[in-house]
């Protein structure tokens, strides 16, 4: 059994005014900072976790610090399988500007990503290679411990969708707010989920 806790980054300027990012290198904006410090504080119990790990972008690295913080006998390994989805030519562009073929593909997309293939975009099927390959790594690895991984909206929907084994069209279906926390055990004979976007220490 390998028990994983899954963090979104904290708040970017682009969550904010809902730029695309990608894999663009975005840094936490004031408000994702708190966030990140927040979630630091939250976690500083969790005194059995054994290794961190956290996409190589800095919006995820640096939430995963503000947690390390709490825990200096560990340290954050980079890990790029754990990036977000690569969304090649719309990196950058506003969700809200998308117009006629654009916005035509953008609702096929999301509706069901599996059904339609984007130049340049990410393949969904590469996507979930990656990671699943990063967990079948961690269940190596990490037997019988609890490890921790900072990583991005998609890339965890990713991670809860291979994991357990939800059909790819729905892994858009799930919310991850920013430093919002996922837990789950992987057992030999299969998953088990024991929460999803838990953001209760923003709420204070």
């Amino acid at each position: 059994m390998t028990h994983f806790l899954l963090v979104r980054h904290g708040q970017t300027e682009w969550n904010r005014i809902r730029r695309i990012q990608g894999q663009m290198d975005s840094k936490l904006d004031e408000l994702g900072r708190e966030q990140a410090r927040l979630v630091g504080e939250r976690l500083a119990s969790e005194t059995d976790i054994t290794a961190v790990y956290a996409s190589d972008l800095s919006r995820a690295m640096d939430t995963a610090q503000a947690i390390v913080d709490h825990h200096p006998h560990l340290q954050i390994q980079p890990d790029q399988r754990m990036r977000e989805i690569g969304f090649g030519p719309w990196e950058g562009e506003m969700w809200a500007d998308f117009e006629g073929q654009e916005a035509e593909q953008l609702k096929q997309w999301r509706a069901d990503v599996t059904s339609v293939t984007i130049p340049g975009i990410e393949p969904i099927d590469d996507f979930a290679k990656r990671v699943r390959a990063f967990i079948d790594d961690m269940v190596v690895k990490h037997p019988e411990e609890k490890i921790l991984v900072a990583a991005h909206g998609g890339s965890i929907n990713m991670f809860l969708s291979v994991a357990m084994e939800f059909p790819l069209k729905n892994c858009w279906r799930m919310q991850a707010g920013n430093t919002s926390i996922a837990e789950l055990y992987i057992f030999p004979e299969g998953p088990y989920l024991v929460r999803i976007n838990d953001t209760h220490h923003l709420n204070r």
